[in-house]
């Protein structure tokens, strides 16, 4: 942990793993913290200010979480939207890390700029075809088919509950 408070305290999940104090000028805080779900507190103290910190753990992978910036479009081939997947916990605590296979389907007038499967590159060596990511997040461009209408995006993975947002392609008003 990186800190310019004098002294910092490291709880998990409510339970102290004790205070540390710097060594001048050095930031660096270390410990052994145990990754479990639940809450990751730090408490600074430089002088009188106390400050807080706080960082949700997650457990494991469960769902999909997909946004869409931005959630409507033109309705024309020049119409696209960024869909960013997200794998969170039974809670919707993002996964950080999650490197599941991701397969990517549309229903409504748009298409999908990338590849439908995107897997893992993590520790596979060299890239030779298909698309490939590291870990979560990982976003697709969407395209507007040309016509009004809902776009669905899906994205999902064997024992992962499936996530989908909507994306609305609106016809250019007329001037």
């Amino acid at each position: 942990m990186f800190s310019n408070c004098d002294e910092v305290e490291l709880l998990v999940n409510g339970h102290s793993l004790g205070r540390k104090t710097r060594n001048a000028p050095d930031p660096i805080f270390l410990w052994q913290v145990p990754v479990e779900p639940g809450e990751l507190t730090a408490v600074g103290r430089r002088g009188d200010a106390i400050v807080r910190e706080r960082l949700l753990m997650a457990g494991e992978p469960a769902a999909f979480a997909l946004t869409a910036d931005p959630s409507c479009i033109e309705a024309d081939l020049a119409g696209i939207a960024i869909v960013t997947a997200r794998i969170v916990d039974a809670q919707g605590v993002e996964v950080f890390g999650a490197r599941n296979p991701i397969r990517w389907s549309v229903a409504g007038p748009g298409t999908l700029v990338g590849c439908s499967l995107y897997e893992s590159q993590a520790g596979k060596g060299q890239v030779t075809s298909g698309a490939y990511y590291i870990d979560c997040p990982v976003s697709m461009p969407v395209r507007s088919a040309g016509e009004p209408g809902g776009i669905v995006v899906t994205a999902g993975s064997p024992g992962l509950m499936a996530g989908n947002v909507r994306i609305e392609a609106r016809t250019k008003p007329s001037t």
